[in-house]
């Protein structure tokens, strides 16, 4: 039998049937279903080149600067040791901040009791206040023993940024008879010496009657009832003083020599006044305040002595002095603001008299200030918290009260 053989058509044949069948399968598989309802299958998505890891030559992207802010400044009336730290420490932080913030100082009062009363109206954004202060407002007591405050669960402190110190000063003929403080009880009680005691609303006002009342046994509000006492302003003293209507004051200074009211009454009667220190069992008492500090006072700027001849007193009553504001104040900012006072200390001190030495003691003096408030409850603000723990001081880890934001 023969064989069949493939002849070139039959090959060609059988070539041209693979092709078609080829090119019907790709057809199907490639193009879009004929079923109803079916989509084609999404293509992949082009694979994109991985993210560039950081190294120490790829520079990250910088944070969104904060938006400017401008704040108002509370503190006390022209010719007070306050006014001038303040009016003249926003010059400087307004050209070292400016694309942080703007300060405006506004004088409200006589001083911190006005100051922070003020804040807690809602006027102003920063407020003059003292350790003494705090203590008053966190416990609802003195200025605010009769109404609640308003905005006490939002009142922080943004810094203490001087000390102001107290001491008694009397006439030269009382010398003798004024060795203590509680001596003035006796000299200037009921009928007796007029005790100048500057008026409500100062900052020394209400440190006065904590002290006396302390050492006196008395209630703060009967003091009157005890002591032969006179308010009046401030320009007043020098010819009150003159005409011996008083003469004992309750006198007030910072780290650089006496308030200026002090020290124009001082001049008036040619400095022939005698500082008088507080008797160490009175010390004892009146460190257990926790809305007290004590420091020395040197009296040479005074241009007075102790009734021993002595021109420094080694302990006497001190409050910090500084700024209260809400917590509702950006942490941001007010980091900038802290943080300013301690880069720039060198330039604070030529520019502002009141805080002279804050390089040295500006530290020290918080860190007091913010322990003994946290005794009662008052806190920090977390900007201040911030910039102290870059500092490396972490207030917590201290026992300090740090506000939440």
């Amino acid at each position: 039998m023969r064989k069949a053989s493939l002849t070139p058509s039959h090959i060609a044949g059988v070539l041209l049937l693979l092709a078609v069948i080829i090119v019907g399968a790709f057809l199907i598989f490639s193009g879009p279903s004929q079923e109803s309802g079916r989509t084609p299958t999404p293509q992949s998505p082009e694979p994109q080149p991985p993210t560039p890891i950081p190294t120490e030559n790829t520079p990250l992207p910088s944070p969104p600067r904060p938006v400017k802010q401008n704040w108002v400044l509370l503190t006390a009336t022209r010719g007070t040791i306050p006014y001038a730290v303040h009016s003249t420490l926003a010059g400087l932080l307004n050209d070292t901040l400016r694309e942080y913030l703007a300060l405006t100082v506004q004088s409200v009062g006589a001083g911190a009791v006005e100051s922070t009363t003020s804040w807690d109206e809602g006027i102003g954004d920063l407020a003059l206040t003292s350790l003494n202060i705090v203590y008053q407002y966190s416990m609802e007591v003195e200025a605010w023993a009769l109404k609640a405050p308003k905005r006490s669960n939002e009142m922080s402190v943004i810094i203490y940024q001087f000390p102001v110190i107290y001491t008694v000063f009397v006439t030269e003929d009382l010398a003798e008879r004024v060795k203590c403080w509680r001596d003035v009880g006796t000299v200037g009680g009921k009928g007796g010496e007029g005790v100048y005691v500057p008026p409500p609303g100062t900052g020394p006002h209400p440190v006065f009657r904590r002290v006396f009342s302390t050492l006196l046994g008395v209630r703060s509000t009967d003091l009157e009832q005890h002591l032969n006492l006179h308010y009046f302003p401030f320009a007043r003293l020098p010819d009150e003083l003159a005409a011996g209507r008083v003469k004992i004051i309750w006198g007030a200074g910072d780290v650089t020599g006496p308030a200026p009211w002090l020290a124009s009454a001082l001049a008036r009667v040619g400095y022939k006044m005698v500082a008088v220190p507080p008797c160490a069992d009175e010390l004892e008492r009146l460190k257990l305040h926790s809305d007290l500090t004590l420091l020395s006072l040197d009296l040479t700027p005074y241009n007075v002595k102790t009734r021993d001849g002595k021109t420094v007193i080694e302990l006497t009553v001190s409050t910090p002095m500084g700024l209260l504001g809400s917590t509702k104040l950006s942490k941001e900012h007010v980091y900038q603001f802290v943080k300013a006072h301690f880069a720039n200390c060198r330039a604070i001190e030529e520019a502002v008299g009141g805080m002279r030495g804050f390089c040295a003691w500006g530290l020290e003096l918080n860190l007091r200030a913010f322990k003994t408030q946290s005794v009662y409850g008052a806190k920090v603000h977390p900007g201040t918290a911030l910039a102290f723990k870059e500092l490396g001081y972490d207030l917590e880890r201290m026992g300090i009260l740090v506000a939440r934001e």
